[in-house]
């Protein structure tokens, strides 16, 4: 039975995240899609809707006509000029306080010039931010459904991994959570980051295991779970090289959902080193590479003129992580037991974190903590943190005393 691997942690997965909250960002339908399926009725957002600004002030684009590229900024009037990959476009900075409008009429009067247009500027977030009514399903090694950005946004999900519980969406590997993030985590909360989608539903598929592997029988089942429990689209960043009749009957089985499928890590041309999903020819899917920060394809991402359709954001992304599990009782559950035993009146107890946090080889970590506190009058709670070190010198870093409340440090 094939197997189907995720990407790299941080990769292609993250452009395939991206470029689908983009395109699913609002219940409306699609901004910049590049093959939505046919059975679909995708509606690009009204610019009309959007109260920002319509294009960056003292810039223009021009193409100049070919063999006539200026040597100099000074040759063209401007302040500075850039070359695009584009092919014969070039962006002009301009002098002074030259209007966009008044550049445009003035390049349009150069025998020199081709074409020349405003700087436009894409709004995404001034739009909307997405929408509750549509559902993306997650599939890949699951979703920690206790990470605080991502909870709000979550709904019912379903494990399709072998000798697991199908109601088990929990994350072991990490891939899906991160994901998740890029998608779909909650704005505007103080907390973490914030999703292309940050008010989107989420649907948890987990199709792969602690490993980050997955056969063909489990992602399909998965696949089709997603498309006939209301998911909108799919984002499955996850592939393989060899191409399989029931994976892609599951894509093709259902024209109303959008499958957003990842390039590849391999830096090799799809079209002539297949790699599935992305390969698949259905009109409901879309195959995304990864970009680096110089908006240029990232070193390490798979490409092809004919089966790669768009590329998103891929490198260097940061997105939410599975929390860690908390004390005895595990990330989100009460602690009422203490390793001493039951806690007891006018008693000194204490509990410890079952699992180390260890940022060796990070740089500018910060380590976030949420404790949700149910004290009684008279208790108090003193959270102290260790090196690992023997033997362990613990140095407190707060303390909390009576009644409920919220703590987050």
């Amino acid at each position: 039975m094939n197997e189907v691997s995720p990407r790299a942690l941080g990769r292609s997965l993250i452009a395939s995240a991206i470029a689908f909250g983009l395109i699913f960002v609002s219940a409306g339908g699609a901004v910049g899609v590049a093959r939505a399926p046919a059975q679909r009725n995708l509606k690009t957002v009204p610019m009309s809707s959007w109260k920002g600004p319509r294009y960056v002030a003292g810039q223009v684009l021009v193409r100049f006509r070919h063999g006539e590229q200026p040597s100099s900024a000074a040759a063209v009037g401007a302040r500075a000029i850039r070359a695009l990959t584009v092919k014969g476009w070039t962006l002009v900075t301009l002098r002074g306080n030259e209007s966009v409008d008044h550049a445009i009429a003035r390049f349009r009067a150069r025998a020199d010039v081709g074409d020349v247009t405003a700087n436009h500027v894409s709004a995404a977030w001034d739009i909307t931010t997405g929408s509750s009514s549509v559902i993306v399903a997650v599939a890949d090694s699951g979703v920690d459904g206790l990470h605080p950005d991502l909870k709000p946004n979550l709904t019912t999900g379903i494990n399709f991994v072998p000798g697991t519980p199908s109601s088990d969406t929990s994350d072991d590997f990490g891939h899906g959570t991160h994901v998740a993030g890029i998608i779909g985590a909650a704005g505007n909360d103080g907390y973490g980051v914030t999703g292309v989608a940050q008010h989107v539903k989420m649907m948890p598929i987990r199709v792969l295991d602690q490993f980050g592997s997955g056969d063909t029988s489990t992602i399909a089942e998965g696949f089709t779970y997603a498309a006939t429990h209301g998911a909108r689209a799919v984002n499955a960043s996850l592939g393989g090289p060899d191409p399989d009749p029931v994976l892609q009957q599951a894509i093709t089985s259902h024209p109303g959902t959008l499958f957003v499928v990842a390039a590849g890590n391999n830096h090799t041309d799809n079209d002539t080193t297949p790699d599935y999903p992305c390969n698949y020819t259905t009109a409901n899917l879309i195959c995304v590479a990864a970009s680096d920060q110089n908006d240029q394809l990232a070193s390490f991402s798979n490409f092809g003129a004919h089966t790669v359709h768009l590329a998103a954001p891929g490198y260097h992304i940061g997105s939410t992580v599975p929390t860690s599990s908390a004390g005895f009782g595990g990330s989100g559950f009460a602690l009422s037991d203490s390793p001493n035993g039951p806690y007891a009146n006018n008693a000194d107890t204490w509990a410890e974190a079952s699992q180390t946090i260890d940022p060796n080889g990070s740089t500018s970590c910060n380590l976030t903590y949420r404790l949700h506190l149910d004290l009684a009058p008279n208790d108090s709670l003193t959270v102290e943190t260790s090196p690992d070190t023997l033997p362990r010198v613990w140095s407190p870093v707060g303390r909390h005393r009576d009644g409920r409340r919220h703590v987050r440090r």
